[in-house]
């Protein structure tokens, strides 16, 4: 470990001064293309997606170092480990080496110099990519390998694409951090074979991934894994629950909108009433409690309790459950915006850029229920401790959190709160009734266990 680890060090200090030198040799970086206007939807979705990311991107290896541990693979467990430490080293020491030594290297070669082509998002998104590729591709049937390999060479390409094109990174910088991303990977995984292959391990074709010591544990879960056990007619059932569900939300939106106005003037009574108290240690608290419950928080929930679900249980429905969720909530939630088309609280928003959504209903008090809902639902009926009654109990805190502050921001009505819990409840109960997460729990085993004891028992 100690050789490996030593090896891993000498490679990352090999890939931080190939980024220096890429960021010398050609300069500044230069600016997109200014394509943007011809695409801006598309850009505006690439932009979107790369805030996010950056939000929360760095979560993907750590929760992919625990997923080895549960499956008990330490030796992967500590590559994945390794390889996130260095990106996050890369991203953060090399812009600020390369702005550091600019004015040195400048006075000695006249026009080099800029951090600028150090792109530090393309770099974590390559070295994210492929350690997953390393790590996973070895439970992969042969066929398979090389195309998934050129699919994920396309997608870092088209992501990078769209970045310079919608000029929020120069060519170099794409390059440059592609580069550097692949440097840094396979030195460590070159560092990572010889260590296996000192320890008796058969490190294989690089086509074959990493060595691990059981190829068996990285199988997601059982090949007769069922995640819709109703079939057809659980995916009916849940088409049929969404579309009724959307068909109800938009009525409530549209009539609380145009026909119930003392509905709207206490709610806009008590928007007011929260622009008066304003301070600024509530605006800080609410600040922190709203975040649980913004696109970046419901996707980093996601992100850990997804995969972790799924090395724990070894099936597929409870991460399919949550994702299921989630997505038909947004999709929903969208879809009645759109509809309903109401205006925003006519006082001043204390959040920055404000989407152009409709105030009806609030997508971040639905979110909120669901992807925190879901994730104490999963704990209740798979874990045996006490402490996941504890988290059942933070679910209503949360949410009604996050709904308080969208209402001290001035962004939502209390109308849209509500209508968001009561449409966000009932679709977590559709999906919770289709996907049946809780098939092979503890609980739900000795339950069966127990009936079927008591039916033995009744018949003799």
């Amino acid at each position: 470990m100690g050789l490996y680890i030593a090896r891993s060090a000498l490679g990352l200090l090999g890939a931080l001064c190939l980024g220096l030198a890429l960021t010398f040799l050609f300069g500044q970086a230069a600016s997109g293309t200014g394509g943007r206007s011809v695409f801006s939807p598309v850009f505006g979705a690439v932009d979107f997606v790369a805030d996010v990311g950056a939000d929360v991107g760095w979560l993907v290896l750590p929760v992919t170092a625990l997923w080895l541990l549960i499956r008990r693979l330490p030796s992967s467990a500590a590559f994945v480990a390794v390889a996130a430490i260095g990106s996050a080293v890369l991203t953060t020491a090399g812009p600020a080496l390369a702005s550091g030594l600019q004015p040195l290297v400048g006075a000695v070669i006249p026009g080099t110099g800029g951090a600028g082509l150090f792109d530090e998002g393309l770099l974590g998104l390559t070295v994210t990519v492929g350690v997953l590729l390393l790590v996973f591709l070895h439970p992969m049937p042969p066929r398979a390998r090389v195309p998934l390999v050129v699919a994920a060479a396309v997608f870092v390409a088209a992501y990078g694409s769209a970045r310079v094109l919608g000029g929020e990174a120069g060519m170099e910088a794409a390059i440059g951090g592609v580069l550097v991303g692949i440097s840094w990977v396979g030195v460590g995984a070159v560092a990572f074979r010889r260590w296996r292959q000192a320890n008796g391990a058969d490190p294989g074709s690089w086509l074959d991934g990493l060595p691990v010591t059981d190829s068996a544990a990285l199988v997601s879960a059982p090949a007769r894994d069922v995640v819709l056990p109703g079939g057809r007619r659980a995916v009916l059932v849940l088409l049929g629950s969404a579309a009724g569900i959307g068909v109800a939300l938009t009525g409530a939106g549209l009539i609380i909108t145009n026909l119930l106005g003392r509905v709207q003037e206490l709610d806009e009574t008590v928007i007011e009433w929260f622009a008066g108290i304003r301070n600024d240690s509530l605006t800080v608290l609410a600040t922190a409690i709203g975040a649980l419950g913004t696109t970046s928080g419901v996707v980093a929930v996601l992100l850990v309790s997804a995969p972790l679900a799924l090395a724990a249980t070894r099936r597929w429905a409870p991460a399919i459950f949550l994702l299921a969720a989630v997505v038909g909530e947004t999709g929903l939630y969208l879809l009645a915006g759109m509809v309903v088309g109401r205006m925003r609280p006519a006082v001043d928003h204390l959040s920055e850029g404000v989407p152009p959504t409709s105030s009806f209903p609030s997508g971040h008090v639905a979110a909120s229920l669901v992807a925190y809902g879901g994730v104490a639902l999963l704990l209740a009926a798979w874990t045996r401790t006490r402490w996941r009654y504890a988290a059942v109990a933070c679910v209503p805190l949360i949410v009604i959190g996050v709904a308080l502050s969208r209402m001290y921001w001035g962004v939502h009505y209390p109308t849209d709160a509500l209508a968001s819990v009561l449409y966000a409840g009932v679709w977590l109960a559709v999906c919770w009734r289709a996907f049946r997460p809780d098939r092979g729990s503890p609980h739900r085993t000795s339950t069966s266990q127990n009936f079927r004891k008591e039916k033995a028992r009744d018949r003799r």
